[in-house]
């Protein structure tokens, strides 16, 4: 996630990525799924060219172990 979010032009903090991410891991899992993710990157979309549609989200739920289905989850410990 924090690559990610590098490529977007944010350089967030540990806390500003834990943040990010217990906001949309609702059931504090640990692992975030291909819609949870979608809305960390998304709501910080906008402050970057890098990432600018739904191909690129995709592939970096991939490079996380999700699946290209958009199945699957991105264990959080791998964000960071």
């Amino acid at each position: 996630m924090l690559q990610v979010l590098e490529a977007m032009g944010q350089a967030p903090t540990e806390d500003e990525l834990f943040e990010m991410i217990s906001e949309v891991d609702d059931n504090m899992s640990g692992s975030i799924d291909f819609g949870e993710f979608l809305k960390v990157v998304e709501s910080h979309k906008n402050r970057s060219e890098n990432l600018d549609d739904e191909n690129d989200l995709l592939d970096a739920f991939v490079a996380w172990r999700g699946n290209a289905d958009k199945s699957g989850c991105v264990q959080v410990r791998e964000l960071g």
